[in-house]
């Protein structure tokens, strides 16, 4: 189930560049042999869809930026939920993200997470973070990231929003 949703804009990634949720990525199943390991599958647990949000930084960030350590945290909520007892809650994911540098650019995805098919909404709660590698720091205090708020991804109209925290 791809979902095209169009562009929505989640404000300033950093200073000079937007954060543009684009939509949801089919990923497979979660007990395929790309996914089972990830997921966390065993047997007798339910085989679910797997999904990504996907989303792009316009314009692409420089090399610079891209080391700078800058990224969201994002907590997937899902509604109705997907069932705790063997997927947890908020569902937990990852994230990918292109790292070429200066392109028109940067694009990324958030997942993959389990998508049940009685889902009707999923929200994502935003939250900018600062991430170290191997206990250097990267640039901080460089670039300042904004991005903050709430994605709400309506799968029956097939429509996302974005709600900004307030400052």
């Amino acid at each position: 189930m791809d979902l095209d949703f169009g562009d929505v804009d989640c404000g300033e990634w950093s200073p000079g560049h937007r954060f543009v949720a684009r939509g949801l990525r089919q990923d497979g199943l979660s007990d395929s042999s790309m996914l089972a390991d990830y997921s966390g599958h065993y047997p007798g647990k339910p085989v679910e869809p797997m999904v990504s949000v996907v989303y792009a930084i316009v314009p692409g960030l420089s090399a610079e930026e891209l080391q700078a350590g800058h990224d969201i945290d994002p907590t997937v909520s899902l509604d109705p939920p997907a069932d705790a007892q063997h997927w947890g809650d908020p569902v937990k994911m990852g994230g990918e993200r292109c790292a070429l540098p200066d392109t028109e650019e940067t694009v990324g995805a958030f997942g993959p997470f389990v998508l049940p098919l009685q889902t009707r909404r999923i929200t994502m709660e935003l939250t900018p973070i600062h991430v170290t590698v191997a206990a250097r720091p990267t640039g901080a205090g460089t670039h300042e990231l904004m991005t903050s708020g709430r994605l709400t991804i309506d799968l029956h109209t097939q429509r996302a929003s974005f709600a900004a925290d307030p400052v």
